[in-house]
């Protein structure tokens, strides 16, 4: 779910929807080519984060791990300072 705060400028910023768990890291990698930063916000786990389901470790360690892997492959060439 992609949300835009009232209280929230993003004028600025391009929001976008990754699927983590069915992408894999190449396709990831097209999907932030261009990005110059990267907000991770992804969850599964409603309850206890100890008890975590196959599907929950599919996206909140699998997943994220995947996302990471993609942002690495297209650094930024024009970082700010």
């Amino acid at each position: 779910m992609i949300q835009q705060g009232a209280a929230i400028d993003a004028s600025a910023v391009e929001l976008r929807g990754l699927d983590v768990e069915t992408l894999g890291v190449a396709e990831l990698t097209a999907n932030l080519k261009g990005v110059d930063g990267l907000v991770i916000a992804v969850g599964f786990v409603p309850g206890n984060p100890f008890k975590m389901t196959a599907a929950a470790q599919a996206v909140d360690n699998v997943g994220t791990v995947k996302l990471i892997d993609a942002a690495k492959v297209n650094p930024n060439p024009n970082p700010q300072p």
